[in-house]
């Protein structure tokens, strides 16, 4: 079956699965007890680029595929949040980036494990950016963090 832009990933994040694999015995706030993804899947695939093993992720697609999830949120109204609840990333590298999107909903990255670095050096958020629950396996570098 082939996947394509209006195929959905079939990835479903349920919050007590996921504090049973990260031993985590109080949940997050306002973190929803299930939650399916709604980016699109990878071609020939059933994931997305978020909820794919990041051993099978080419690092500079998944930073253009986040990049391009996030301003694809660009609208007053949107109808599918910045959400990315259950992730798995290489890294998350905004360096540099000017997030000013027309909507208030924060960039969720929260319950995401981040093998990489979280690089948010010399960049501009007018949106929340939520790391609530986040594993970081690098270091996160910015001003001020």
């Amino acid at each position: 079956m082939k996947s394509g832009p209006e195929t959905s990933c079939s990835y479903v994040f349920r919050l007590h699965e996921w504090m049973s694999e990260h031993g985590v015995s109080e949940p997050p706030a306002d973190v929803p007890e299930e939650w399916s993804c709604h980016h699109p899947a990878v071609d020939g695939r059933e994931r997305c680029q978020f909820h794919r093993p990041a051993s099978e992720t080419d690092p500079d697609a998944e930073r253009r595929a986040l990049v391009e999830a996030v301003l694809g949120t660009d609208s007053p109204i949107v109808d599918r949040k910045p959400r990315f609840l259950g992730a798995t990333l290489t890294h998350i590298d905004l360096e540099s980036a000017s997030i000013d999107l027309k909507h208030n909903h924060p960039l969720d990255f929260r319950c995401v494990d981040v093998d990489g670095d979280v690089n948010v050096r010399n960049a501009t958020f007018r949106q929340a950016l939520s790391l609530d629950a986040a594993v970081i396996g690098g270091d996160v570098v910015g001003h001020d963090v």
